[in-house]
């Protein structure tokens, strides 16, 4: 009867370790604000739980109210070896390898807050007629490295595989 009845349980508490071990990885937009006419900077950063070993990141905004200036590496992907990024009025992607041959570090390691990058926006001149904003979201087949290239989707590469 005891048997039946761990038995019974068991699913659940099986549901319930498998959902405690889910990782958390993520890609994150800071946020900012300024005065018409100047220029603000946007943090790129990641949380995970396993160490990534390269990332794609692309998002997008208004650009009737900001115009995209650049797209920096960030500290923690300084250091890859295979860095591409393109900067236009209205969005940016940002596509990081950190290693490809075995040389240095192989992987930016597990953390919160990473510093992937920062974008730089300049503020439309605005026609004195107050506030306005644009959310910055991340885009998924919307944009490319290069023109006539693959659009590209937001992912994190880890332990080989794409999430």
């Amino acid at each position: 009867m005891k048997l039946k009845r761990f038995l019974g349980y068991l699913p659940a508490f099986c549901l319930l370790v498998s959902a405690t071990a889910v990782h958390a990885e993520a890609l994150k937009l800071g946020s900012a604000s300024g005065e018409f006419g100047t220029e603000v900077a946007i943090s790129v950063s990641l949380d995970s739980d396993s160490d990534v070993q390269g990332l794609v990141a692309t998002a997008d905004w208004d650009a009737s109210v900001a115009m995209g200036l650049s797209i920096d590496a960030g500290a923690a992907v300084a250091d890859a070896e295979i860095l591409e990024s393109r900067i236009e009025d209205s969005y940016f992607v940002l596509g990081v390898v950190v290693d490809i041959n075995g040389q240095g570090p192989d992987s930016i390691p597990a953390g919160n807050d990473i510093d992937v990058g920062t974008l730089t926006l300049q503020l439309g001149d605005g026609d004195g007629g107050g506030a306005v904003s644009s959310p910055i979201e991340f885009s998924n087949g919307s944009y490319a490295t290069v023109d006539g290239g693959p659009l590209l989707d937001n992912i994190l590469v880890i332990g080989g595989l794409s999430i």
